[in-house]
């Protein structure tokens, strides 16, 4: 049962690698060609498709791997926006702000649809983001880039409505992507702590107004 009351936090999660502390596996994670669908999350624990990463602050590294995979409906149940309903979520909740952590994770060739909170939350330092998909239904940003030294690339957001791409650390980059928000928190947010942040000149923001007479 993935989407009761229980008090196990992972019956909210599709597919959960999470190495916990005194653990020396799941340095190596692979995670390809998975379908993950209808996950709601509880009014105290966070529903997400897929997660992999390190909950505890227990250091150490892990490298992920998220590739060909297709998360859709991740809901917030009987209290939106209470809790995180996310598509695809990578943490190593040590050193996300560690520009020289050796954690690293890839997602790739990734598409989420109706993913309440975020598409992807990216909360770990050297994780890329490539050739994925966010689609429409989430009321959250599309990709919240969260850890330092991240990088988006060739990636589109088809229709957010809130913040398309946000930004919250240094060392980030955006390549070669589009955004579109029928929102008005506007395409793309940055922190104070977005230091250095390179977006380039084939990366593409769309606002679509519409009018009603």
């Amino acid at each position: 049962d993935r989407s009761s009351a229980a008090s196990d936090v992972y019956k909210r999660q599709g597919i959960c690698i999470n190495k916990e502390s005194g653990e020396t596996n799941k340095n190596n994670v692979y995670i390809v060609e998975a379908i993950v669908d209808s996950i709601t999350s509880h009014a105290t624990k966070a529903a997400r498709g897929i997660f992999v990463g390190t909950k505890a602050a227990i250091g150490g590294w892990q490298v992920g791997t998220v590739r060909n995979s297709l998360v859709t409906n991740i809901s917030s149940g009987s209290a939106p926006g209470a809790t995180d309903s996310d598509g695809i979520h990578v943490l190593s909740n040590a050193d996300y702000t560690n520009v020289a952590a050796e954690t690293k994770y890839l997602i790739e060739n990734c598409y989420t649809e109706n993913c309440y909170k975020r598409s992807y939350k990216i909360q770990a330092a050297n994780t890329t983001v490539n050739n994925c998909v966010a689609g429409t239904g989430g009321q959250g940003n599309d990709f919240d880039l969260l850890g330092v030294n991240g990088t988006i690339s060739n990636c589109r957001s088809m229709n957010s409505t809130a913040v398309c791409v946000n930004i919250d650390q240094a060392d980030c980059k955006v390549i070669d992507s589009f955004f579109q928000t029928t929102g008005t928190s506007g395409c793309l947010n940055t922190s104070a702590t977005a230091d250095n942040l390179i977006i380039d000149k084939d990366t593409n923001f769309r606002i679509r107004v519409y009018a009603y007479i």
